[in-house]
């Protein structure tokens, strides 16, 4: 399995799982880069397969990149104590005998 394809395979698994955005490789005087930008959730990730994908040789460097928009509806869960913006509700809640200190 060549270098390039090994590359490929995981950008395009990172592309599609993550929505990474890869700008391409460029050829540079020590050998070549890949940029790009990958969501800090899987940072970890690319720096654990780079020592295999580069035949120890890679180097990584990243900077915080901005924060993008989150696509989709926000996640919902029920309240799990008492609504501060209802006071009856909330008193309700701080009444509750599991509530005390």
């Amino acid at each position: 399995m060549t270098d390039s394809y090994r590359i490929k395979r995981h950008a395009s698994e990172w592309d599609h799982a993550a929505r990474a955005l890869f700008g391409g490789r460029a050829d540079i005087a020590a050998g070549w880069r890949i940029s790009g930008l990958l969501p800090a959730r899987l940072e970890p990730e690319a720096q654990r397969l780079l020592p295999d994908l580069s035949g120890g040789e890679g180097l990584w460097s990243s900077a915080p990149g901005g924060d993008r928009p989150v696509s989709g509806d926000p996640p919902r869960r029920p309240r799990t104590d008492g609504n501060p913006f209802d006071r009856v509700a909330y008193l309700r809640f701080l009444a509750q005998p599991r509530n005390r200190s």
